[in-house]
């Protein structure tokens, strides 16, 4: 079975332990979006580094998520849309 196709896209978001990942963010300043003409699809509100115990670390996405909400003093409903590409 081919993990890639021809069109396709493999990110941090659907990568396995068997194969790499890898994703990426640009993130700018007000004065770049404005110099470089480009448009936003987001904002960051607050980031976190969590790290957990390897032989459950899928679950370490749950905890690093529930403190970055909180530190941003927003809650999950307060999210319009979650986007991954």
């Amino acid at each position: 079975m081919k993990l890639l196709k021809e069109g396709g896209v493999i990110s941090a978001a659907n990568a396995s332990q068997i194969c790499d990942g890898a994703s990426a963010a640009l993130i700018v300043s007000e004065r770049a979006l404005k110099r470089h003409d480009l448009s936003p699809i987001a904002r960051i509100h607050s980031f976190v580094v969590t790290a957990g115990d390897p032989v459950i670390m899928l679950e370490e996405p749950i905890r690093a998520t529930q403190i970055a909400l909180e530190r941003a003093g927003l809650k999950i409903d307060d999210i319009d849309l979650l986007r991954s590409q």
